[in-house]
């Protein structure tokens, strides 16, 4: 694949953006009050608000040519099976962020 080029014709160097998007969504649920982030329907937005507002800046900030986001997986995986206490003393993750992580995987496929 060829560089992107500016105006005048010199090649820009790609850029690749890697976040981790399970870390940031998290972040911005305990930042922002839930009560204060829902649809109309009652489904909590917080994460996915202060999620797409981080990202938005990021962008804007950083330029990049690729961004690339990476998710927490439910099941277990070579880092569990091989150290039982990794992540053994974390808290049960809450109920309001579990069903805003589709909707912030809904918000990045939107912006392909």
């Amino acid at each position: 694949m060829a560089a992107a080029t500016t105006k005048d014709e010199t090649p820009q160097r790609s850029r690749l953006l890697l976040l981790d998007g399970h870390s940031l969504a998290y972040r911005a649920f305990f930042a922002l009050p839930v009560e204060n982030f829902s649809t109309t329907t009652g489904q909590p937005t917080n994460a996915v608000y202060g999620f797409t507002a981080m990202l938005i800046n990021v962008l804007r900030d950083e330029q990049p040519t690729h961004v690339a986001v990476s998710f927490d997986v439910s099941r277990s995986t070579f880092r569990t099976e091989e150290y039982a206490d990794y992540k053994a003393g974390r808290a049960e993750t809450p109920t309001d962020f579990k069903g805003q992580v589709s909707l912030v995987r809904e918000v990045l496929d939107a912006l392909r």
